[in-house]
C-alpha cells in the first residue's frame, strides 16, 4: 500500500443501519392490557406489572423480559406526560401579569457586625420577559409588599394588567375575636 494513498472507507462505513427492533417484541399481544392497567393505576410499578402478567400468561415471559417492559412503560409515560404538558403549558402575554413572593433568606445566616440579620426579599418577576427585581424586607407585611411593588413597577416600566402572589398573610390578618375563619384586611 502506498503512503497517501486514498481511504476509499472509514471503519464503520461497511456496517449495514440495523433495523429499529432487533427481536420480536414480547409484550406486543398483552399491550394493551398493560396501557390499561397504568390507565387505571398510574403509580403501577413494572415489576409488579411483571408478576402479573407471568402468573396471567404461564411460561409466556422469562424474568430477563423484566427491563424490556420497564422500558416500554416509561416509554408510555413520556408520551402520555408530553401529550399532558402540550395541553397545560402557560403562554404569557407582555403586560399581562407579574408575580411575586415573599422568601425567607435565615438560611443565609447573614450577620452584620456579627449579629444574625434575619430578613426576607420581596422577588418580583414579569413571566413574559423573565424581568426579575428582588427588595430586603424585614417583616412579610402589607407595607413591605406595597413599597416593594411600587419600585418593582417603577423600575420595570409599566403596571400589568394582573398581579400574582402568595403573600396573602400580609395582605388578610386573622381577627381574634370574630373567631375562627373571621378575616379583616390590614389597612
Amino acid at each position: 500500500m502506498r503512503k497517501n494513498a486514498p481511504v476509499s472507507r472509514v471503519p464503520g462505513d461497511s456496517k449495514q443501519p440495523k433495523p429499529r427492533r432487533t427481536r420480536r417484541d414480547p409484550f406486543k399481544d398483552v399491550w394493551m392490557e398493560v396501557v390499561e392497567k397504568l390507565e387505571v393505576n398510574p403509580g403501577l410499578q413494572a415489576t409488579a406489572l411483571f408478576n402479573y402478567l407471568k402468573h396471567s400468561y404461564p411460561g409466556k415471559f422469562r424474568d430477563g423480559q423484566v427491563r424490556t417492559l420497564q422500558r416500554r412503560i416509561k416509554q408510555w409515560r413520556v408520551r402520555q406526560d408530553s401529550s399532558k404538558e402540550a395541553l397545560c403549558r402557560k403562554e404569557y402575554v407582555p403586560g399581562e401579569q407579574s408575580q411575586s413572593r415573599f422568601t425567607s433568606m435565615d438560611y443565609l445566616k447573614v450577620t452584620i457586625q456579627g449579629e444574625p440579620f434575619k430578613h426576607m426579599l420581596l422577588h418580583y418577576v414579569l413571566p413574559f420577559s423573565g424581568w426579575e427585581y428582588a427588595t430586603v424586607c424585614v417583616t412579610e407585611s402589607f407595607e413591605s409588599l406595597s413599597e416593594g411593588l411600587q419600585r418593582a413597577v417603577t423600575l420595570s416600566g409599566g403596571v400589568p394588567e394582573r398581579h400574582q402572589t402568595d403573600a396573602v398573610s400580609a395582605l388578610v390578618q386573622h381577627s381574634e375575636k370574630g373567631g375562627a375563619g373571621a378575616t379583616t384586611f390590614s389597612e
